[in-house]
């Protein structure tokens, strides 16, 4: 008996059951291309965001001759240092200050890192970065 029409239009094969096998492949290299694309991510931002905090002390002052007599930092009074002059950082270090205190531009009150520690002694010298590698020294007035 000849085929009918029907009979020759056959329908096409249909798909195997997924293999577990190959789904947990699968699965292990989305997440290797998700830790990829994380660890890309972190090398692109962690250095973006170090030139974000770097511009941060950039100083708000670019003339030292014009930074005020009395600053507030830590909630405590600094005045200029008799020896007001810009100093580098180079040169603070070999005065006597291998860890001087830095504050970026005017300080508006707020207390930095490293000005004063936890029981409440602050440094007697704090450095009001001046421009680029420019320094100025400021006393703390009153007791530390």
């Amino acid at each position: 008996m000849p085929p009918t029409p029907a009979q020759n239009h056959a329908l096409p094969p249909q798909p195997k059951p997924a293999d577990p096998r190959n789904r947990g492949i699968g699965l292990a290299v989305v997440g290797a291309a998700a830790i990829i694309a994380f660890v890309v991510t972190i090398g692109i931002f962690v250095p973006a965001i170090g030139v974000i905090v770097e511009q941060a002390r950039t100083p708000v002052v670019s003339d030292p001759a014009s930074l005020p007599g009395m600053i507030l930092v830590c909630d405590r009074e600094y005045t200029r240092s008799a020896t007001s002059e810009p100093r580098t950082l180079a040169a603070v270090r070999a005065g006597g200050d291998p860890d001087p205190a830095v504050v970026s531009g005017l300080p508006t009150g707020g207390c930095p890192t490293g000005v004063c520690v936890e029981d409440g002694m602050c440094s007697t010298v704090v450095y009001v970065l001046a421009g680029p590698d420019h320094y100025v020294a400021y006393e703390l007035q009153g007791g530390p």
